[in-house]
C-alpha cells in the first residue's frame, strides 16, 4: 500500500474542512432565508392589524393623534 506525502494529505484535509465549513454556512443561509419569509409574513399581518385598529379608532373618534404611552387621543384641529 502506498502512502501519499504529508503535504498532499494536509492539503486534502484542509480543503475538505473548508468545504464542510462552507456547507454549514450555506445551510445557515438557507434557514435564514426561510426565517426571513416567515418574518415578512408576520410583519405584514401586524401591519394589517395596526391599520385596521387605526381605522376603527378614526371611525370612533375622528382624525387625530394617539399617545401610545398614555392612551390619550387628541382630535385633529378642525
Amino acid at each position: 500500500m502506498a502512502k501519499i506525502n504529508d503535504e498532499q494529505l494536509n492539503a486534502l484535509k484542509g480543503a475538505k474542512g473548508d468545504m464542510e465549513k462552507i456547507q454549514a454556512e450555506l445551510g445557515m443561509i438557507a434557514l435564514m432565508e426561510l426565517r426571513k419569509k416567515v418574518l415578512l409574513e408576520e410583519y405584514a399581518t401586524l401591519e394589517t392589524a395596526i391599520n385596521e385598529t387605526i381605522g376603527a379608532i378614526n371611525a370612533e373618534h375622528g382624525d387625530g393623534s394617539l399617545d401610545l404611552e398614555t392612551g390619550e387621543f387628541t382630535p385633529a384641529a378642525q
